[in-house]
């Protein structure tokens, strides 16, 4: 056990005080609900195995704001080479608010605009590219969905290749960290990111400077972190990305921290956190059931389980292997994740059946 001393000031005495955070923290009981994180929701995956470290309503649906552009340039280059140019279409140069201010008709090659969305969060840049991909923005943001299935970020939809407020978009801490993930697949992307500034220039011959919005480029304390920022008003500040801690990688989604200050913070908290204790908590998922539900809604969840043809045996109100087994089998077959765990999202979709 460690011990710090605090003195105190009066009548000279010193006041000794055991703290078990340390001790507790090495011995791998570290809850994910005790990280001190400002953020509505967060998750912390391990890059390899993609196993949760930390996590608070990680499956939470939320508006992404301008993390979107990740998957979006993702979707551009899976059908744009890099090298190749594109024109500014007219409907690119009216969208709003941040703006690289190209010009209907100006000319670009991919990877410039690529780099103005990922620094700068260029929204023009974002469409520009969108409609050149497939022609129009309906169109794009089907690929864009298309796209995060296939990528396991299952518990989101887009509307906008930006991230702009739109109804119907919404995302989750969980999938953003599955996005990043993606991501590390595509070198241009990975470059762009470890850029603190650059300079693109048009066919045409214009010249535009471009600067990162991810700050913890300038004050990690030494831990490499990347990311796309994002922000609305009801987003709040977004962040989806990847810190290394001791030559470990580890997948970030942040979604609704209050200030942007707060977000730097949290991430400040995440990249300092001690690498030898970022082990994936076993959790027994039955256990979890019972304390998350009683039995009468136990009874409710076998029900609808047995009606949606999942669940064989009686109806008891007792959460075991055979409801735990069905439960993930409707997961899956609902795009959600299979961890057998009835929450928000599994118990909305039972509820269909009742």
């Amino acid at each position: 056990m460690n011990f710090f001393i605090l003195r105190v000031m009066k009548k000279n005495r010193f006041l000794i005080i055991g703290t078990l955070v340390w001790g507790l923290l090495s011995s791998g009981i570290a809850e994910a609900g005790a990280m001190p994180l400002s953020a509505a929701s967060f998750v912390v995956l391990d890059a390899k195995s993609h196993a949760i470290l930390y996590s608070r309503a990680p499956y939470s649906r939320r508006a992404p704001a301008s993390t979107a552009k990740l998957l979006s340039v993702m979707v551009v280059l899976d059908h744009l080479g890099p090298n190749e140019v594109v024109r500014v279409a007219t409907a690119a140069t009216a969208v709003q608010p941040s703006k690289l201010h190209i010009a209907a008709g100006e000319r670009f090659y991919v990877r410039d605009l690529v780099q103005a969305m990922l620094l700068c969060s260029a929204n023009d840049a974002a469409y520009a590219l969108a409609i050149a991909t497939s022609g129009t923005v309906r169109a794009f943001s089907s690929r864009m969905n298309a796209k995060a299935r296939s990528i396991g970020a299952r518990h989101s939809h887009f509307v906008s290749p930006a991230g702009l407020p739109a109804q119907g978009q919404y995302s989750t801490a969980y999938d953003l960290a599955k996005i990043t993930a993606a991501a590390q697949k595509y070198p241009l992307i990975v470059q762009t990111l470890r850029k603190r500034s650059a300079t693109i220039k048009s066919i045409n011959g214009r010249t535009f400077a471009l600067r990162n919005t991810n700050k913890m480029l300038w004050n990690s304390g030494g831990r490499e972190i990347l990311g796309k920022t994002g922000y609305t008003r009801m987003a709040k500040h977004c962040f989806a990305g990847r810190i290394r801690v001791s030559n470990r990688d580890m997948l970030v989604g942040l979604m609704g921290a209050p200030k942007r200050a707060d977000l730097w913070l949290d991430l400040k908290k995440l990249a300092a956190f001690p690498p030898s204790i970022t082990k994936p908590q076993k959790k027994n998922p039955i256990l979890i059931n019972r304390k998350l539900n009683n039995r009468t809604k136990v009874k409710k969840i076998q029900t609808a389980l047995k009606r949606a043809g999942y669940f064989k045996g009686p109806v008891t109100g007792n959460f075991g292997p055979m409801t735990l087994s069905a439960t993930k089998k409707f997961q899956a077959a609902n795009g959600l994740q299979a961890d057998g765990v009835v929450g928000k999202l599994t118990w909305t979709k039972l509820k269909g059946y009742l």
